[in-house]
């Protein structure tokens, strides 16, 4: 299954991250644990470029990405992952890493 991450860049995205629990249910990411979606140019690169905490609004665990994010990056492959840290300290990669695009724009400013 693949969670390839593709957008404009320079665009406003809100995107949407799906926690499953051992047994199934829904896991909404609560103030006392901290998940994080991080972009690099590739996994082994040090370098993190983009780095969003994922919150839940009550329904959903998601993230923002806005126009300064992404819009001084250049177009083309990048890679992601999401990591969620418990309260008791137990880390989960909740989205493996995977292909985060950035598509051209063709209306800037």
């Amino acid at each position: 299954m693949t969670n390839k991450i593709i957008m404009v860049r320079g665009d406003t995205q809100n995107i949407d991250v799906l926690i499953t629990n051992e047994d199934g249910t829904n896991h909404l990411v609560t103030d006392k644990e901290t998940c994080l979606f991080t972009v690099k140019k590739s996994y082994a690169d040090e370098r993190i470029l983009i780095e969003k905490d994922v919150k839940s609004n009550g329904t959903v665990n998601t993230f923002k990405l806005d126009p300064i994010d992404t819009s001084s990056m250049d177009f083309g492959g990048y890679c992601y992952d999401v990591q969620l840290t418990l309260e008791n300290g137990d880390v989960y990669t909740v989205v493996p890493c995977d292909e985060f695009i950035l598509s051209p724009e063709v209306t800037w400013q």
